[in-house]
């Protein structure tokens, strides 16, 4: 498996992942187990035909399953290796899928936003001076001894 990811200037990347012709082979054995559970062959009880009966079977309809198995597998093995890591998983677009060339797939991602500060040192801050007198603490108290004065 290759994959290029590009980010792009907003907060998305193009992500394209090529796959080989034994990934695809390998995607499609697993497909197939996972129908052979729930198909029906005649001569043979539901799960217990053998995997060779369940390919000539179901044929090529298992292509989105094996795809599907194909791209989370690849997601799980590069989300520790993309740099700009996807906030969800994408939306991919297979744009070819055999097993005898291999598949390729594309989508985009959405990432995290960067976000520059200004630089807040120009920034200029007078504090207002706060001043407490007497009167201010004398009435205070007063509101105390009244509020539990008994």
């Amino acid at each position: 498996m290759e994959f290029t990811a590009k980010k792009n200037n907003n907060a998305t990347c193009d992500l394209s992942i090529q796959f080989s012709a034994e990934e695809v082979r390998t995607a499609y054995g697993k497909a197939y187990q996972n129908a052979a559970e729930k198909v029906k062959i005649p001569g043979f009880r539901p799960g217990k035909a053998p995997l060779n009966m369940v390919e000539k079977v179901l044929g090529d309809s298992v292509m989105d399953d094996a795809a599907n198995i194909m791209l989370n597998q690849a997601m799980a093995d590069l989300f520790d290796k993309l740099e700009h890591k996807p906030i969800r998983l994408p939306q991919f677009q297979m744009e070819t899928f055999d097993k005898n060339t291999g598949a390729k797939a594309k989508a985009t991602y959405d990432t995290k936003p960067e976000v520059t500060l200004p630089k807040l040192k120009k920034i200029k801050i007078q504090p207002k001076e706060i001043k407490i007198s007497d009167a201010d603490i004398q009435k205070e108290l007063e509101g105390i001894q009244k509020k539990y004065g008994t």
